[in-house]
């Protein structure tokens, strides 16, 4: 069909595109030409014999038969399990469906799900296959873990000692669920103390369980995660420290399963050289219940409390990756970046959180931050009757904790300090948990140097250490934190002309909040 606009008559165009619109509109939706692609992508991943999804959409007639219900979860957006404002911040992923996408769907639906003309299989495209490496060391899952038979999520924590006698950096992490089908998420923290082992010991099965997170405070959070979505082998073109005699404590999230499965999870590290040119990077946890009202986190019984807290960065460091973690009473989050001339970032926004749905959500490229720029996050708590995830009811004061009833107030950051990322002076755990502190000097140091305690808070200057090493070579720092009010700190070494050589950060917790599941 031929058609010709007239452009000398001004109404001619919009009379055109009212007849035409609808025809436009009306254009047929079919399987294989329009909703297959989009399926192929973002579905059929999970949703394929031994993965996640409950059911398969590997061709039409197993994804037809959940056709309304597909319509449904993606218009509310409840799948794919990608929690984050598109609008907002710069997590734009293949994760997550565009409105084109969600349209397509929808207008299939209208049509009654053609099929249109097309393939049968929608998973014909082989995995895309990892390059073989060589591990510098393996730890897998003691025994498997054995699921229950009850349709509901579990949470269980394992230990996997290193059994490293040197510090090493690592430069890639490999997990390998054990069963794809119900490993949902995993959080690894470093731990060198007996606490696990003691809860441990405490539970009867393998591991321990724990709802809200590792059950007590380990040194170094959240050192490595993975979701499903991510790919198994995680570099980040950056490496992160190991220390000596390190366990890692293996926090997984099991998806809901009606029948008994076994997982025998495994993670594999690749080291990078001591003197390797790859940037260093480390996770903490810098908006915490420190920076509230009274250091302490409450959230009323019946109301819908909004905690906010920011912190100001010191020194130009380079953000990875935001994990905001919640608990039941979470239902959204905010997070931006205030710099140091007024100007707001947007980095990310949740407005439905689900705790069965976390994550680590990772930048495409890391974000320089200037020295002075500041954190902030806001977080909505809703502790109503009215709240379908209330864990108790009637609702009741939740406060700090990783129990079913408890709250968590938490935003992990993945950092790097680019002014010293190439030669590492300080070695230690970026958390710390006691009131004493031994820091570890990486590299030879000669003549009079300053350890330096400065309050993110504050902005001042806590304690100097003056100190002049004892030898060539590593050398041990005990330094003294009893008496610092809780919150966030950097720990800096400094030389005899004033200049920074290293930093770290550090959070100073309550000791509320640091007790384990058996101590309270």
């Amino acid at each position: 069909m031929k058609m010709i606009l007239s452009c000398g008559r001004p109404g001619s165009f919009w009379l055109w595109l009212i007849l035409i619109l609808p025809r436009l509109q009306a254009q047929p939706v079919e399987f294989y030409a329009h909703v297959a692609p989009i399926v192929a992508e973002h579905c059929t991943p999970c949703h394929s014999p031994g993965g996640p999804g409950p059911m398969p959409f590997t061709n039409y007639e197993e994804t037809v038969a959940y056709g309304a219900m597909i319509a449904y979860v993606t218009r509310t957006r409840y799948m794919p399990p990608w929690r984050a404002d598109q609008d907002y911040g710069h997590f734009n992923t293949p994760l997550s469906l565009s409105e084109g996408q969600i349209d397509a769907i929808q207008r299939w639906m209208q049509a009654g799900f053609p099929p249109g003309a097309g393939k049968a299989d929608l998973s014909e495209a082989p995995p895309v296959a990892l390059e073989p490496l060589e591990w510098d060391l393996e730890l897998t899952m003691d025994t498997a873990f054995e699921q229950y038979d009850i349709y509901f999520d579990q949470f269980q924590v394992f230990r996997l000692p290193t059994r490293l006698k040197t510090d090493r950096w690592v430069e890639t992490v490999e997990f390998v669920p054990g069963d794809a089908s119900i490993v949902r998420y995993v959080s690894v923290s470093l731990s060198q103390g007996k606490t696990a082992a003691r809860l441990d010991k405490w539970d009867p099965r393998y591991g321990y369980t724990s709802f809200g997170g590792p059950g007590f405070m380990p040194e170094t959070e959240g050192w490595f995660t993975w979701s499903i979505g991510d790919e198994n082998r995680m570099t980040d073109g950056s490496r992160r420290f190991l220390p000596a005699g390190s366990e890692l404590i293996m926090y997984i999230h099991y998806g809901p399963t009606g029948v008994k499965k076994l997982d025998r999870s495994t993670i594999r590290l690749k080291f990078a050289e001591s003197e390797s040119e790859l940037p260093v990077t480390f996770t903490i946890s810098l908006i915490n219940p420190t920076l509230l009202p009274g250091k302490t986190l409450e959230i009323p019984a019946g109301e819908l409390t909004t905690l906010q807290a920011g912190v100001k960065i010191p020194r130009r460091v380079k953000l990875y990756s935001i994990e905001p973690q919640g608990l039941l009473l979470t239902r959204s989050w905010e997070v931006f970046v205030r710099l140091p001339g007024g100007e707001v970032k947007p980095l990310l926004k949740i407005s439905d959180y689900d705790m069965h749905w976390r994550r680590s959500y990772r930048l495409p490229q890391p974000l320089e931050l200037p020295a002075g720029s500041e954190i902030q996050a806001r977080a909505v708590y809703d502790n109503r009757p009215e709240n379908p995830f209330l864990p108790v009811s009637p609702p009741i004061k939740a406060h700090w904790g990783s129990r079913l009833y408890e709250e968590q107030f938490l935003l992990r950051l993945r950092l790097e300090w680019p002014d010293h990322s190439r030669g590492r002076w300080l070695s230690g755990h970026p958390n710390q948990v006691e009131a004493y502190r031994q820091v570890k000097l990486a590299r030879p140091v000669y003549g009079k140097f300053t350890i330096r305690v400065v309050s993110l808070q504050a902005g001042t200057s806590y304690r100097d250490y003056h100190f002049s090493p004892a030898r060539v070579g590593a050398n041990d720092v005990e330094v003294n934190l009893s008496g610092l009010p809780y919150g966030n700190f950097m720990l800096s070494l400094v030389d005899r002309n004033g200049r920074i050589l290293d930093s770290e950060l550090f959070v100073y917790w309550p000791p509320e909040m640091t007790k384990s599941l058996l101590d309270e």
